[in-house]
């Protein structure tokens, strides 16, 4: 029977974000409660495809990369914007791409007006606390800029020069990429 969107008096589980329909809203769970947010823009979703196609030029045995990739952290669970996930076990979910957390070396969010603050405040220290090495955000606003962080202990440190990849850096701009 599917998840009604009804009002609940029980908490969310990520769990039940996957029987939700695939509508192109992007179903994530924080705290128990279910946030929904509306289907990218075609500018976000560009960006995202592009990170994603320079990234995919360098990938190294064992790796791959994801834009629809859930990442669960308990009970709650993020869709980042894109993902690169060591493949050495597959998925653990049929019905949508879930990997242990140990397996996420990178995740990126593509910030929007609606998604900035949680991008900015709440989704780094999410997957600072997941454990995810390195995090990187990429701001749309006059001039596009990507903002690389790797996790030192247990919060992300800002990295100057080139974004940091699990396996090396990326060596291009937004700019290269086609991205300003």
């Amino acid at each position: 029977m599917p998840v009604s969107l009804l009002a609940r008096a029980a908490s969310w589980t990520f769990d039940e974000v996957a029987d939700l329909p695939r509508d192109g809203n992007r179903y994530e769970v924080v705290d128990g409660n279910l946030v929904v947010t509306p289907p990218p823009t075609d500018l976000h979703a560009f960006v995202a495809r592009r990170l994603q196609r320079a990234i995919d030029k360098t990938l190294p045995e064992g790796w791959d990369s994801f834009v629809d990739c859930a990442v669960r952290m308990g009970t709650d669970g993020r869709i980042p914007d894109l993902a690169l996930v060591r493949l050495d076990e597959v998925p653990t979910s049929r019905k949508r791409n879930t990997f242990a957390l140990r397996h996420f070396g990178l995740v990126c969010e593509v910030e929007s007006p609606r998604t900035r603050k949680t991008d900015r405040f709440a989704k780094p220290g999410e997957y600072a606390e997941a454990g995810i090495p390195i995090y990187w955000r990429v701001e749309l606003d006059d001039v596009p800029l990507l903002r690389a962080y790797v996790l030192r202990g247990s919060a992300y440190v800002e990295v100057d020069g080139p974004a940091p990849l699990p396996w090396g850096t990326l060596d291009a701009t937004l700019a290269e990429l086609g991205i300003s």
